[in-house]
């Protein structure tokens, strides 16, 4: 895999303008044929030394920078992180005060206590956790609540009684 990789970014840099798919596979099996004197019908018949050997010449022929390989992911996301600045795990830190003060506006909106929010996290049916624990689970509440009070809003204009026309007397 690592050689057809290597070889595309060849072929790129090199502008060798290959329009389609079997061009680039000609093409590419040409030059592993002519780099090791023999004929290559697919880079599955190659050895492992022979695979060595056209990577080492294609990495000859590419910058330094095209050759690093790309970090995995939670070290690229490490390293995203402004110098100094603190990774807050949302999953494993305690919810915020902001976040439960939200959490009590929400419930007042809708007219609700949190001890009907306690018994409804409890119920398990639809609540989206058990008891607000960490900050992920307080989001997950106030998305649920945010929703609820969306619904009722929108189920309150639904519900108000449209005007009847005034009859027009002739």
């Amino acid at each position: 895999m690592r050689l057809q990789t290597l070889w595309a970014l060849l072929a790129k840099r090199e502008c060798l303008g290959l329009s389609s798919a079997a061009m680039a596979r000609e093409a590419r099996l040409a030059w592993a044929g002519a780099a090791l004197g023999v004929y290559v019908g697919s880079y599955k018949e190659l050895t492992e030394a022979q695979a060595s050997q056209l990577i080492e010449k294609i990495q000859q022929h590419l910058p330094p920078e095209l050759l690093r390989r790309s970090p995995n992911r939670k070290s690229r996301h490490r390293r995203s992180r402004k110098p100094g600045a603190i990774a807050i795990d949302r999953a494993r830190s305690a919810p915020t005060g902001a976040q439960m003060e939200l959490i009590t506006t929400r419930l007042g909106e809708l007219g609700r206590t949190r001890e009907w929010l306690d018994a409804w996290l409890a119920s398990g049916r639809t609540a989206p956790c058990r008891a607000i624990r960490t900050q992920r689970d307080a989001d997950r509440v106030l998305n649920a609540l945010a929703n609820m009070l969306r619904r009722s809003k929108a189920s309150a204009i639904s519900s108000q009684p449209t005007a009847q026309p005034e009859e027009v007397l002739v």
